[in-house]
């Protein structure tokens, strides 16, 4: 079969290494490969020299935007191209690219300025469709592998695969103990999915291995914080040091060669010397401020219990969540603004940041969500199980803390795409316009049933639906995250991960047919 990887970054090394694991299984035809991060691109084409053959197709990110300022600018071609790929606007697939949409320090603080001029936008924009339609002619794809819809090529090789009918299959977490996925669909629950709930949940399933794996998992973690591979693990922002002084001379040589290097100034990456001085001298500051400027004004999670109150785990900002699953809802102070007057009257709100956005905000931005009346703020190091343990309902836009809400027998609503849509409305509303958001919380609370059995169903459908592997700690090998003990080693996860692949393509090829 012939695929195309999408990806971006070290998440490369992930696609090039299921590459390799599908062509030993025999099952590679042709591959293409869109790659973003010329720095990272650099260092793993050193590893795996194979990608400058000449026999793989590749679509590079940085020739696009370095192209763009030369492409002559055509206004219908870019009208045609979104009445047959957009939707409905092709400004989607600009938005969800923080590198474009957003300012060259958004990756460190809020900066809302873009980087490009519109005009810019639409030649980056032009040039990438002309690209990725040839690559699709070049090497008429069985299906798209990507990794999350966070760069506009990603979100524009969707566009495509869907307009041509050709299955797009994106990994992401299940939030469930290791267990990964190839969504169909990054908007939506993947249909592979909620088949296998409506299954269990119609009780035509209920006593295979993956339903009794379900049912043990649901009783072990009903109470607790969902801690599954990949999880940030929360930390304490005032025990960070500013800038250590240990590895000064490596540090001085990865600059150096960053410098030199023919990646210097690519969009994509801001480089080592403005990382190391936003990740180690300006957000911890700016984190020690926070925390001398709000520690009076934060609630304790002990005063909790003196409240009857909603919570709503603030995102990143941008993030995936909000560029692509929660586009209405980009500014998160007029988000917490309008949940807060339409929750009952005598209820307070629950905010507290996520644990990711440490040192990324200023003191002002916090104290505009505390100016709001009925607003309490959480220091972002305390746990959400703290948290849940009293909230009366959950709000989220997207996120794992809207699982652990229905789990805990929580009335939960949802703002933007998350996959909570198939439980009861019972237990969970999804609210499309934010005039309709008062009366769903009053019809939720007033007609609350859990359900048991949903839950089960909705676990077991993604543990049979999906494949085991470490993605974050051992296959991407990022720090600071949660990892899953077993007893495979990473070439055996890679193994399975191909053998998952291969039949997921031939499944949805299958369906299509």
């Amino acid at each position: 079969m012939n695929l195309i990887f999408v990806t971006q970054s070290t998440g490369l090394r992930i696609f090039w290494r299921m590459m390799e694991a599908i062509r030993r299984q025999g099952a590679l035809d042709h591959a293409g490969f869109s790659v973003a991060d010329h720095y990272q691109y650099l260092k793993i084409a050193e590893e795996f020299p194979e990608f400058e053959s000449g026999h793989f197709s590749l679509v590079k990110e940085w020739e696009i935007t370095q192209k763009a300022p030369q492409t002559d600018l055509d206004l219908d071609l870019l009208s045609r191209y979104e009445k047959q790929i957009g939707d409905a606007t092709l400004w989607n697939a600009l938005i969800a690219d923080r590198r474009i949409y957003h300012g060259n320090k958004c990756k460190f603080q809020q900066d809302y300025v873009p980087r490009f001029r519109h005009d810019r936008m639409l030649q980056i924009l032009q040039e990438a469709l002309h690209s990725i339609e040839k690559q699709f002619d070049e090497i008429q794809p069985d299906a798209v592998l990507a990794l999350n819809a966070v760069t506009f090529c990603d979100y524009l090789y969707y566009l495509f695969a869907k307009r041509r009918g050709v299955p797009y299959l994106q990994l992401k977490l299940t939030r469930i103990e290791n267990y990964i996925s190839l969504f169909t669909d990054p908007f939506e629950l993947s249909p592979h999915i909620y088949n296998a709930f409506k299954d269990y949940r119609n009780g035509s399933v209920n006593d295979d291995a993956a339903y009794q794996e379900a049912a043990e998992f649901y009783q072990r973690t009903r109470n607790k914080l969902l801690t599954y591979e990949g999880a940030i693990k929360l930390k304490k922002e005032t025990k960070e040091k500013v800038l250590p002084a240990k590895n000064a001379l490596g540090f001085l040589t990865n600059c150096i060669q960053y410098w030199r290097s023919p990646a210097y100034n690519d969009n994509h990456f801001p480089g080592v010397l403005t990382s190391e001085i936003h990740n180690r001298l300006i957000k911890p500051l700016r984190a020690r401020r926070i925390q001398r400027g709000l520690r009076s004004l934060y609630t304790s999670p002990k005063e909790l219990a003196n409240h009857t109150y909603a919570f709503y785990p603030m995102h990143t900002e941008p993030e995936v969540a909000l560029s692509v699953f929660g586009r209405p809802y980009q500014n998160q102070i007029e988000t917490i603004r309008n949940i807060a007057m339409n929750l009952p009257v005598t209820w307070k709100l629950v905010v507290k940041d996520h644990p990711n956005a440490w040192g990324f905000r200023t003191v002002d931005y916090y104290k505009k969500i505390l100016a709001i009346p009925n607003v309490l703020l959480i220091e972002s190091s305390v746990s959400s199980q703290n948290i849940l343990e009293h909230a009366k309902m959950v709000l989220v836009i997207n996120g794992t803390i809207g699982l652990e809400a229905v789990m805990r027998k929580i009335p939960l609503i949802t703002l933007g795409i998350s996959p909570y849509y198939v439980f009861p409305e019972s237990m969970v509303h999804h609210v499309r316009s934010i005039y309709d958001l008062s009366a769903s919380i009053r019809c939720l609370l007033e007609n609350y049933q859990f359900d048991e059995s949903s839950i089960i169903a909705y676990i077991a459908a993604h543990i049979k639906g999906s494949v085991r592997a470490n993605l974050f700690t051992q296959l991407l090998a990022k720090g600071g995250r949660t990892i899953v003990e077993h007893d495979r080693t990473v070439e055996e996860q890679f193994d399975d991960i191909a053998t998952y692949t291969i039949r997921r393509v031939l499944e949805e090829k299958t369906n299509r047919n």
